[in-house]
């Protein structure tokens, strides 16, 4: 059976999903832009981002009905996937573990979120679970960035954490659990909660 901090930290993962649902559906742009080409590295190269750029012209058509069809499917999938949001399943069961490790692995089945908003969950958890001060100093951009450093995996031209780390991002969810301990032996996210509600 599940505490109320843990239903808690489950409905803010479904809300981060019902807002990443509907961010997808109001994209429409995606339509004449989709996301893979996002990915495009543009050459410096002035002749070469010409090519580049004639390339993609030439194959615009192509491109928009890639867009318009991945945009379709998800517009007809929206309704069925919204809907489940706001279902709690049958088979929910309260993490074994109790600390963030724990949730993730309960709850990971429900998140399908992107790398930004799965942050912003995993943030969320922590101030739920451990308090305010807690969250101050420990969450998960902090700990990613300190494990992407270590790995040297900053891209030198952004500054930003490279695209596509999952391995990154799981090992600092995996320090910050560590580091946290389990929340059920804390009375931060009893008197958080308790603050909230009064």
């Amino acid at each position: 059976m599940l505490t109320d901090q843990e239903f808690q930290c489950y409905g803010l993962a479904k809300h981060l999903r019902r807002r990443a649902l509907l961010r997808t559906l109001l994209a429409i742009y995606r339509i004449v832009w989709p996301e893979i080409l996002d990915s495009i590295e543009w050459s410096s190269t002035a002749w070469r981002r010409a090519l580049q750029l004639l390339l993609l012209g030439l194959l615009w058509p192509l491109v928009a009905l890639w867009g318009l069809s991945v945009y379709l499917l998800a517009a007809i999938k929206f309704p069925f996937k919204y809907l489940q949001t706001w279902l709690v399943p049958v088979n929910l069961r309260a993490p074994g573990e109790k600390t963030l490790t724990g949730i993730h692995n309960a709850f990971g089945p429900a998140l399908e979120l992107d790398q930004a908003d799965y942050i912003e969950c995993i943030d969320g958890w922590v101030l739920i679970l451990f308090g305010a001060t807690a969250a101050l100093d420990k969450n998960l951009s902090i700990y990613l960035l300190q494990v992407s450093s270590e790995r040297k995996d900053i891209d030198p031209r952004t500054g930003k954490v490279a695209e596509g780390l999952r391995s990154n991002l799981s090992v600092a969810r995996d320090y910050l659990s560590r580091d946290l301990g389990h929340y059920l032996s804390s009375d931060h996210s009893r008197r958080s909660n308790y603050r909230q509600s009064s």
